[in-house]
């Protein structure tokens, strides 16, 4: 994710990141009675950037994990359907044969 930062910006007070693309934003902020810190309001907001980033990647997987559990429930159905009609076509042979 380090290399995937486009920029920063802060105010002294407030630090912003954004990925390169501009999808994913992360943000911090310094409590008043702490002192600013760039270095830490960096890899506190990339952090947050980095979480979004990886909700979004895995949103991602389950949905196509949903997919393809609908396709494999879907192949299963029509092979079931399949060796329901392999039994009547060879039950059919049979009393052809006979």
């Amino acid at each position: 994710m380090n290399n995937l930062v486009a920029y920063y910006r802060t105010n002294q007070k407030r630090v912003e990141v954004k990925t390169v693309d501009g999808k994913f934003k992360g943000k911090s902020s310094c409590n008043k009675t702490d002192e600013f810190s760039l270095n830490k309001g960096i890899k506190l907001a990339m952090a947050r950037c980095r979480k979004k980033s990886l909700e979004d990647f895995s949103h991602k997987l389950n949905t196509e994990l949903e997919k393809a559990t609908d396709c494999f429930s879907e192949c299963k159905r029509k092979l079931l359907e399949c060796d329901k009609e392999l039994v009547v076509v060879n039950r059919h042979i049979k009393n052809l044969s006979k």
